[in-house]
This record gives C-alpha cells, structure tokens and sequence, in this order.
C-alpha cells in the first residue's frame, strides 16, 4: 500500500479552513523580514506576535 504525500497537507488545510479566518496584510518590502525577525527572538512566531498585539491594541481601546 503506497502512501498519499498529499494527505497530511490536504488535513491540515481542511481543519485551518474549518477552524481559522485567514487575514492578509501587506506591508513594505523589507519589513516582513524584519518583524519576523523580531517575533522569532522574543519566543514567538509572526502569526502569534501580530495576533497578540491586535488583540492587545483592542484591549486597550476597550479600557479607554
């Protein structure tokens, strides 16, 4: 019995589209690098440092 290559991928893209919104951004040339730079040396991945901070920003307006 061979094995699909595929399958593993084909899951994870079926349950990130189940269970995750995707949002883009853009941002200059250049500047991806450095913030994900900056998130990996503080322990953290790009996506898990920009999420935080816009849940951070938002939390703050809510305080206000």
């Amino acid at each position: 019995m061979t094995r699909d290559p595929n399958a593993r991928t084909r899951a994870s893209n079926k349950y990130n589209q189940k269970n995750y919104d995707r949002l883009t951004i853009f941002v200059p040339k250049g500047e991806k690098e450095v913030i994900q730079n900056y998130a990996k040396s503080i322990g953290e991945s790009l996506n898990h440092y920009v999420v935080r901070l816009i849940k951070a920003d938002m939390e703050r307006d809510r305080d206000v």
